[in-house]
């Protein structure tokens, strides 16, 4: 007699299994940590369970997908309305959404028509990104030891590219506020300063719709 295998559970059973991973704050937000009681790297391990379980096979598939997706959140974005193309097309995933929140993001006209506010705003923005990488990094740290970056699990590398990326727009667009001839600028800080400029235009777009 072959031992039992849980693919032999009756459905209703797994089910219930599946809904230990479900969000009951389905109403705040897309897998956002804030909508759960939990800690945040549990969250981070309910999420990954629902995304491994879909791989599993078909019947896992069926009963982890509606948990992927509770609300849908979208911007007026071609970016964000095709994700909510790509949820309708999965069967699966679009029965488990129970909310659409609409995000409508406020562009001032003070940093839209002015690229030196808009820079010092956007600085403001990095430098709180950079923050909160060095705060979970310190959280794992304190967790996990000094070995948490040899934990396949952890984001290590990406918390360092972040961090390092984010550095790096900052002093570019420090260096280009007090650099009184900007074509004397580095390539590397030029190239990040065609990213603020970049932004900046697409900030207007979107203050102008």
């Amino acid at each position: 007699m072959e031992p039992p295998h849980i693919l032999d559970l009756p459905g209703d059973i797994l089910y219930k299994i599946f809904t230990h991973l479900q969000c009951q704050k389905i109403h705040r937000g897309l897998f956002d940590e804030s909508i759960y009681d939990d800690d945040l790297q549990t969250v981070k391990t309910k999420l990954q369970t629902i995304k491994t379980a879909r791989l599993v096979c078909r019947l896992f598939n069926l009963f982890a997908s509606p948990l992927l997706c509770p609300t849908l959140r979208v911007r007026l974005d071609h970016a964000s309305l095709d994700f909510v193309d790509k949820v309708s097309e999965s069967p699966h995933i679009a029965d488990g959404v129970y909310n659409i929140e609409i995000v409508v993001d406020y562009c001032p006209r003070e940093l839209a028509t002015d690229l030196l506010r808009f820079g010092k705003f956007r600085v403001g923005e990095l430098v709180q990104r950079i923050r909160e990488c060095c705060a979970y990094t310190m959280w794992e740290i304190e967790v996990n030891g000094e070995g948490h970056e040899e934990n396949p699990d952890y984001p290590h590398e990406d918390y360092q590219q972040t961090i390092e990326y984010c550095g790096k727009m900052r002093s570019a667009w420090l260096e280009y506020v007090k650099t009184a001839d900007k074509g004397a600028m580095d390539a590397i800080n030029l190239e990040f300063l065609h990213l603020f400029v970049q932004g900046h235009q697409e900030y207007i777009q979107r203050h102008e719709e």
